[in-house]
């Protein structure tokens, strides 16, 4: 079997490690002259590269923490992420702010954009989002255990809803310790 090159216009380099597969298309954050953030599209059935055109969405995209920033599939759709910490002066604890953005037309690059803002859910750890359920529903968890209780969050855009899973026996150790969420996993007794 030999390789061959593929031929992609443009030097940009991806901007994190995340990038999420669609239908075919590999998309991912990257930057490239002048350090310019973009999302790259490689169709792998036909090896081309592009980049969505920068408008008034994806400004507003790249205006947030390129840290927080995650690339999802929501419901077959390519789907980004931004968490934003919203701490009162004086309080240990910050409340939340999930911003989606979904690609609803990929050809005329509409995006759909939404905001949640849980009203009774205060925390104390950093999140991030680790993934999306089958029913569109954004799951957030813990980046290191800190808390009292280990808490998941299942938020769904759609029905404005939020719930707590709480998750025991995960007590925050003296040592900072990092926290490895995976979703879809499903564990299959038959090999053990």
């Amino acid at each position: 079997m030999s390789w061959r090159k593929v031929q992609l216009r443009g030097n940009h380099y991806p901007k994190s490690r995340g990038g999420i597969c669609i239908n075919g298309v590999l998309y991912y954050l990257a930057a490239g002259y002048q350090n310019i953030e973009k999302i790259a599209c490689f169709d792998v059935r036909s090896e081309k590269l592009r980049f969505l055109d920068e408008d008034s969405t994806t400004r507003s995209i790249f205006s947030c923490s390129s840290r927080s920033l995650r690339l999802i599939n929501y419901k077959g759709k390519l789907g980004v992420t931004s968490l934003v910490r919203i701490r009162n002066y004086g309080q240990q604890f910050s409340r939340l702010r999930l911003r989606l953005w979904i690609l609803e037309d990929v050809q005329k690059q509409d995006w759909l954009h939404r905001e949640y803002l849980p009203e009774n859910f205060v925390y104390e750890c950093r999140m991030s989002v680790v993934g999306v359920t089958a029913y569109g529903e954004i799951i957030l968890s813990p980046d290191y255990l800190c808390a009292k209780p280990f808490v998941v969050l299942y938020i769904n855009p759609e029905r404005n809803t939020l719930q707590q899973v709480l998750i025991q026996g995960l007590e925050a150790p003296k040592i900072s310790s990092s926290v490895y969420t995976f979703v879809d996993y499903a564990e299959d007794y038959r090999f053990t």
